[in-house]
């Protein structure tokens, strides 16, 4: 995800957004549980946002982002759900999220 691409998460829609980084070991917990809702959730859009790399960054100073891995759900343009550390690895907590959205 590019930070031009932040543009399509505020214009509508329902959207998962990930950060995390190839160095962090709860990010990579996180995966295989992102893979799993992309396929149960089909009316919601997931992006994976790398903090590594400078779109990445971008990105996250854009949405506030500090840690990895967070997770944030976006409903109309708004963030109405940010999951972060441990809970954003919790498939219970990132189910709950995007049933609420």
């Amino acid at each position: 995800m590019k930070k031009e691409d932040v543009a399509q998460l505020e214009d509508g829609g329902n959207h998962v957004v990930k950060f995390h980084s190839p160095a962090c070991v709860p990010c990579k917990t996180l995966e295989p549980i992102f893979k799993q809702m992309t396929s149960e959730h089909p009316e919601v859009t997931f992006w994976s946002v790398d903090i590594s790399d400078q779109d990445g960054m971008g990105v996250a100073s854009h949405y506030g982002v500090r840690s990895v891995p967070t997770v944030l759900c976006i409903a109309d343009g708004r963030v109405n759900e940010i999951l972060v550390g441990s809970e954003a690895t919790r498939e219970e907590s990132l189910e709950d999220a995007i049933l609420d959205m």
